[in-house]
């Protein structure tokens, strides 16, 4: 994973530190993490938030990336909710 993703990422990460799965995109491994929190395949993943197994499929494997509302409400769905902070970066002028 190039250095400037992983701005993305926990800063106690590192390349080698990371999952498979965070490979792909950061929704992607949002939706996976929430289904293996749930203890779910995919097919019984889309079944409770309601969209084709396909479609999960896809957003895991970082082929499609949702945008937030649709990324909130896929959460939101499986009983998650999504806590953001916006921190200034004074390294950054």
């Amino acid at each position: 994973m190039p250095a400037h993703q992983m701005q993305f990422y926990p800063p106690e990460w590192t390349v080698r530190g990371l999952p498979g799965h965070y490979y792909r995109t950061f929704s992607a491994a949002l939706i996976f993490d929430a289904r293996m929190q749930l203890g779910l395949n995919q097919k019984q993943f889309a079944e409770l938030v309601g969209v084709p197994p396909s479609v999960i499929n896809r957003l895991e494997n970082g082929r499609r990336d949702p945008n937030s509302g649709t990324l909130l409400s896929i959460l939101y769905r499986a009983g998650f909710f999504v806590e953001a902070k916006v921190i200034r970066n004074y390294l950054i002028r």
